[in-house]
């Protein structure tokens, strides 16, 4: 158990000792870096002529066909059917009525619900005792963890 613990630790400043280490040179390597003022300018880039391109050219005097006149070649709209064609309106007096009396049987009273049923109780039952010579599981003596027991 001893050994273990040693073991682990040396692991763990081993780690620790690595990780820092490349922080370390990181540092150090940032640190040569030239600073951010000292840099060289830019160099500019020369402005190219921009190309021009040949425009096609266009017929001089309405190259499209003329538009429709609106009276020859516009179709009609039909007309619209006159309010004859639709049925009349039902009256009031011709709507059904709803029988009266109620309609609806009444509500069930509180003490219409049955009760609820209730629950048998269960024997109480006790396991039968161990035998005598029952094995036991047998423990590993560096696995086990110290308790109370041991």
């Amino acid at each position: 158990m001893a050994s273990s613990s040693k073991f682990f630790l040396v692991a763990l400043v081993l780690a620790v000792t690595l990780c820092n280490m490349g922080n370390g040179m990181a540092a150090r390597q940032l640190l040569q870096l030239p600073k951010p003022g000292a840099l060289p300018p830019m160099p500019t880039i020369p402005s190219l002529p921009q190309p021009t391109l040949p425009l096609p050219n266009l017929p001089s005097g309405g190259g499209l066909p003329p538009l429709p006149s609106a009276g020859a070649a516009m179709p009609t709209i039909p007309s619209l059917p006159t309010g004859g064609a639709l049925p009349p309106l039902p009256s009031a007096g011709a709507m059904p009525t709803l029988p009266s009396g109620g309609g609806l049987p009444p509500l069930p009273s509180a003490g219409a619900i049955p009760a609820m049923p209730t629950i048998p109780s269960m024997p109480k039952v006790s396991l039968p005792p161990l035998p005598s010579g029952f094995p036991t599981i047998p423990s590993i003596p560096g696995l086990t963890p110290a308790g109370p027991g041991n």
